[in-house]
């Protein structure tokens, strides 16, 4: 778990961040959640930082979220897509 946040925040670090350039409204939203555990955030974080913020709305879950309560995220916020 250790080595694989150790390599998303070298990832991270190295990789500049895009300006956002768009009008927030015209962003689409994204709910990221990571699948199981610590290693799955990593991931998410990960992709969360390389989606271009002028084309998406980011949103990650935390990977303690019941099932329940992602799907009450889901319906109140009708992303375009779940990534988990």
């Amino acid at each position: 778990v250790r080595a694989a946040r150790e390599v998303a925040e070298l990832v991270l670090a190295e990789a500049p961040k895009p300006p956002a350039e768009a009008a927030p409204d015209a962003r689409v939203p994204v709910l990221l959640v990571p699948a199981r555990d610590e290693v799955d955030h990593a991931g998410v974080d990960l992709l969360a930082h390389l989606l271009d913020p002028a084309r998406w709305q980011v949103e990650v879950a935390p990977d303690e979220m019941l099932a329940s309560e992602l799907l009450a995220r889901i319906e109140a916020t009708r992303p375009a897509a779940v990534v988990i």
